[in-house]
Protein backbone atom coordinates (compact mmCIF):
# COMPACT_ATOMS: atom_id res chain seq x y z
CA UNK A 1 0.00 0.00 0.00
CA UNK A 2 3.00 2.47 0.78
CA UNK A 3 4.40 1.55 -2.62
CA UNK A 4 1.30 2.18 -4.33
CA UNK A 5 0.48 5.98 -2.39
CA UNK A 6 4.48 6.74 -2.94
CA UNK A 7 4.07 5.71 -6.78
CA UNK A 8 1.11 7.87 -6.96
CA UNK A 9 2.72 10.72 -5.02
CA UNK A 10 5.35 10.86 -7.68
CA UNK A 11 3.63 10.61 -11.08
CA UNK A 12 1.54 13.66 -9.57
CA UNK A 13 4.51 16.00 -8.30
CA UNK A 14 5.65 14.81 -11.80
CA UNK A 15 3.17 16.32 -13.57
CA UNK A 16 2.81 19.50 -11.66
CA UNK A 17 6.34 20.03 -12.25
CA UNK A 18 5.44 20.24 -16.65
CA UNK A 19 3.81 22.89 -18.37
CA UNK A 20 1.97 22.12 -21.34
CA UNK A 21 1.17 24.38 -24.24
CA UNK A 22 -1.59 23.67 -26.70
CA UNK A 23 -3.02 25.01 -29.77
CA UNK A 24 -6.04 24.60 -32.16
CA UNK A 25 -6.67 25.26 -35.42
CA UNK A 26 -9.59 25.88 -36.71
CA UNK A 27 -10.04 25.14 -39.92
CA UNK A 28 -6.78 21.94 -40.10
CA UNK A 29 -4.50 22.09 -42.13
CA UNK A 30 -2.93 19.48 -44.73
CA UNK A 31 0.28 19.46 -43.04
CA UNK A 32 0.58 17.43 -40.10
CA UNK A 33 3.55 18.96 -38.00
CA UNK A 34 4.20 22.20 -35.46
CA UNK A 35 7.36 23.47 -34.58
CA UNK A 36 8.00 24.99 -31.18
CA UNK A 37 10.84 27.98 -30.89
CA UNK A 38 12.08 30.15 -28.59
CA UNK A 39 13.03 33.66 -29.50
CA UNK A 40 16.22 34.75 -29.15
CA UNK A 41 17.14 38.21 -30.44
CA UNK A 42 16.84 37.97 -33.92
CA UNK A 43 17.32 33.97 -33.59
CA UNK A 44 14.92 31.66 -33.48
CA UNK A 45 15.97 28.45 -31.10
CA UNK A 46 14.49 25.03 -31.92
CA UNK A 47 12.64 23.67 -28.69
CA UNK A 48 10.56 20.70 -29.63
CA UNK A 49 8.47 19.20 -32.81
CA UNK A 50 5.13 17.89 -32.22
CA UNK A 51 2.68 16.38 -34.49
CA UNK A 52 -1.18 17.96 -35.84
CA UNK A 53 -4.03 15.67 -34.59
CA UNK A 54 -6.86 16.09 -37.03
CA UNK A 55 -10.54 16.33 -34.88
CA UNK A 56 -13.80 17.56 -35.71
CA UNK A 57 -16.91 19.56 -34.81
CA UNK A 58 -20.30 20.29 -35.40
CA UNK A 59 -20.94 24.54 -36.76
CA UNK A 60 -24.44 25.18 -37.71
CA UNK A 61 -25.03 21.41 -38.23
CA UNK A 62 -22.04 20.64 -40.38
CA UNK A 63 -18.90 18.64 -39.46
CA UNK A 64 -15.62 20.57 -39.61
CA UNK A 65 -12.15 19.55 -39.05
CA UNK A 66 -9.64 21.44 -36.56
CA UNK A 67 -6.19 20.47 -35.77
CA UNK A 68 -4.97 19.93 -32.27
CA UNK A 69 -1.41 20.03 -31.26
CA UNK A 70 0.75 20.34 -27.75
CA UNK A 71 4.14 20.47 -26.22
CA UNK A 72 5.10 19.35 -22.82
CA UNK A 73 7.76 21.75 -21.14
CA UNK A 74 9.94 20.55 -18.19
CA UNK A 75 9.82 22.82 -14.82
CA UNK A 76 13.20 24.16 -15.81
CA UNK A 77 11.68 25.67 -19.13
CA UNK A 78 12.71 29.20 -19.52
CA UNK A 79 10.64 32.11 -19.27
CA UNK A 80 10.32 34.32 -22.24
CA UNK A 81 8.67 34.41 -26.13
CA UNK A 82 8.01 31.46 -28.09
CA UNK A 83 6.90 30.92 -31.38
CA UNK A 84 4.53 28.03 -32.75
CA UNK A 85 4.99 27.55 -36.22
CA UNK A 86 3.06 25.29 -39.02
CA UNK A 87 3.99 26.69 -42.43
CA UNK A 88 7.76 27.63 -43.99
CA UNK A 89 6.33 30.53 -46.03
CA UNK A 90 3.87 33.32 -45.56
CA UNK A 91 1.57 33.87 -42.10
CA UNK A 92 2.40 30.47 -40.53
CA UNK A 93 3.13 30.90 -36.33
CA UNK A 94 2.28 32.26 -33.61
CA UNK A 95 3.72 34.20 -31.26
CA UNK A 96 2.93 33.71 -27.00
CA UNK A 97 4.79 34.42 -23.86
CA UNK A 98 5.87 32.09 -21.29
CA UNK A 99 6.17 32.32 -17.78
CA UNK A 100 5.99 29.30 -15.96
CA UNK A 101 1.78 28.64 -17.28
CA UNK A 102 0.35 26.32 -19.05
CA UNK A 103 -0.93 27.95 -22.47
CA UNK A 104 -4.09 27.30 -24.54
CA UNK A 105 -4.99 28.99 -27.45
CA UNK A 106 -6.68 28.90 -30.82
CA UNK A 107 -6.42 30.48 -34.08
CA UNK A 108 -7.27 30.71 -37.85
CA UNK A 109 -4.34 29.44 -39.61
CA UNK A 110 -4.05 32.14 -42.72
CA UNK A 111 -4.09 35.33 -40.00
CA UNK A 112 -2.85 33.38 -36.99
CA UNK A 113 -1.79 37.02 -34.80
CA UNK A 114 -4.74 38.46 -36.04
CA UNK A 115 -7.38 35.69 -35.20
CA UNK A 116 -5.51 33.79 -32.00
CA UNK A 117 -7.26 34.19 -28.36
CA UNK A 118 -6.49 32.44 -25.39
CA UNK A 119 -8.06 30.49 -23.32
CA UNK A 120 -5.48 29.42 -20.43
CA UNK A 121 -2.75 31.70 -19.85
CA UNK A 122 -2.90 34.82 -17.44
CA UNK A 123 0.12 36.98 -19.15
CA UNK A 124 -1.32 36.23 -22.58
CA UNK A 125 -4.73 36.68 -21.92
CA UNK A 126 -3.94 40.11 -20.62
CA UNK A 127 -1.51 41.52 -23.06
CA UNK A 128 -4.14 40.21 -25.76
CA UNK A 129 -6.71 42.01 -24.06
CA UNK A 130 -4.20 45.15 -23.04
CA UNK A 131 -3.91 45.47 -27.35
CA UNK A 132 -7.42 45.33 -28.27
CA UNK A 133 -8.45 48.03 -25.80
CA UNK A 134 -5.55 50.08 -26.34
CA UNK A 135 -6.23 49.84 -29.97
CA UNK A 136 -9.59 50.80 -30.15
CA UNK A 137 -8.83 54.10 -27.75
CA UNK A 138 -6.30 55.27 -30.30
CA UNK A 139 -8.52 54.82 -33.00
CA UNK A 140 -10.87 56.93 -31.61
CA UNK A 141 -8.07 59.71 -31.16
CA UNK A 142 -6.32 59.09 -34.54
CA UNK A 143 -9.79 59.15 -36.30
CA UNK A 144 -10.62 62.93 -34.56
CA UNK A 145 -7.29 64.08 -35.25
CA UNK A 146 -7.97 63.33 -39.01
CA UNK A 147 -11.58 64.86 -39.18
CA UNK A 148 -9.98 67.80 -37.59
CA UNK A 149 -7.09 67.78 -40.77
CA UNK A 150 -9.89 67.35 -43.40
CA UNK A 151 -12.22 69.88 -41.67
CA UNK A 152 -10.43 72.75 -39.89
CA UNK A 153 -13.74 74.91 -39.68
CA UNK A 154 -15.29 72.13 -36.83
CA UNK A 155 -14.42 72.42 -33.66
CA UNK A 156 -13.09 69.12 -32.10
CA UNK A 157 -11.00 70.10 -29.34
CA UNK A 158 -13.54 69.20 -26.48
CA UNK A 159 -14.00 65.37 -28.35
CA UNK A 160 -9.86 64.99 -28.62
CA UNK A 161 -9.50 65.85 -24.95
CA UNK A 162 -12.12 63.28 -24.01
CA UNK A 163 -10.66 60.67 -26.12
CA UNK A 164 -7.00 61.72 -25.07
CA UNK A 165 -7.84 60.95 -21.60
CA UNK A 166 -9.38 58.10 -21.64
CA UNK A 167 -6.51 56.18 -24.22
CA UNK A 168 -4.10 58.03 -20.71
CA UNK A 169 -6.85 55.85 -18.53
CA UNK A 170 -6.36 52.90 -20.42
CA UNK A 171 -3.01 52.60 -20.78
CA UNK A 172 -2.22 53.42 -16.77
CA UNK A 173 -4.79 51.13 -15.88
CA UNK A 174 -2.87 47.74 -17.70
CA UNK A 175 0.27 49.55 -16.45
CA UNK A 176 -0.55 48.78 -12.50
CA UNK A 177 -2.01 46.16 -13.52
CA UNK A 178 0.35 44.09 -15.22
CA UNK A 179 3.11 44.94 -12.00
CA UNK A 180 5.11 41.83 -11.93
CA UNK A 181 4.08 39.93 -14.58
CA UNK A 182 6.76 38.99 -17.44
CA UNK A 183 4.81 41.42 -20.32
CA UNK A 184 4.44 44.37 -18.41
CA UNK A 185 7.91 46.06 -20.73
CA UNK A 186 5.47 45.07 -23.69
CA UNK A 187 2.67 47.21 -22.48
CA UNK A 188 5.36 50.35 -22.15
CA UNK A 189 6.83 50.03 -25.13
CA UNK A 190 3.53 49.40 -27.00
CA UNK A 191 1.84 52.85 -26.19
CA UNK A 192 2.13 55.84 -28.54
CA UNK A 193 2.80 59.34 -27.39
CA UNK A 194 0.59 60.84 -28.85
CA UNK A 195 -0.17 64.91 -28.36
CA UNK A 196 -2.51 66.40 -25.53
CA UNK A 197 -4.05 68.83 -28.13
CA UNK A 198 -5.10 68.80 -31.68
CA UNK A 199 -2.53 69.20 -34.40
CA UNK A 200 -3.61 71.96 -36.86
CA UNK A 201 -1.58 70.75 -40.23
CA UNK A 202 -0.56 67.49 -42.08
CA UNK A 203 2.60 68.61 -41.93
CA UNK A 204 2.83 68.72 -37.94
CA UNK A 205 1.06 65.70 -37.52
CA UNK A 206 3.63 63.54 -39.61
CA UNK A 207 6.18 65.49 -37.74
CA UNK A 208 4.91 64.18 -34.42
CA UNK A 209 4.40 60.44 -35.73
CA UNK A 210 8.19 60.22 -36.45
CA UNK A 211 9.42 62.13 -33.97
CA UNK A 212 7.91 60.47 -31.29
CA UNK A 213 7.46 56.93 -32.33
CA UNK A 214 10.33 55.09 -30.47
CA UNK A 215 9.88 57.11 -27.41
CA UNK A 216 8.03 54.83 -25.25
CA UNK A 217 10.50 52.08 -26.62
CA UNK A 218 13.51 50.77 -24.45
CA UNK A 219 15.86 49.51 -26.77
CA UNK A 220 18.27 47.97 -23.73
CA UNK A 221 15.71 45.99 -22.25
CA UNK A 222 16.50 42.21 -22.68
CA UNK A 223 12.45 41.39 -22.26
CA UNK A 224 11.83 43.35 -25.57
CA UNK A 225 15.42 42.35 -27.22
CA UNK A 226 14.70 38.57 -26.98
CA UNK A 227 11.37 38.73 -28.68
CA UNK A 228 9.84 39.59 -32.71
CA UNK A 229 8.65 42.76 -30.81
CA UNK A 230 11.18 45.28 -32.11
CA UNK A 231 11.35 43.13 -35.19
CA UNK A 232 7.83 43.33 -35.83
CA UNK A 233 7.28 47.19 -34.93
Amino acid sequence: MKKILALIFFVSSFAHAQYTIKGTMNPTLKSDWVILYKIDGAKQKFVKNSKIIIDSIIVDGEKKAIGNFSFVLPKGTKTGAYRVTYRLEGAGFVDFFFNKEDVSFGFHPEYPNQSVTFSKSKENGFYKNYLDEIAKAQQTLDSIQVTALQNPNLDLKSAYKIAFNKLNLVQKSYLEASKGLYIQPFIKASFRNSPSELIETPQKYMSNMTGTFFNSMDFNNQTLLNSSFLIVT
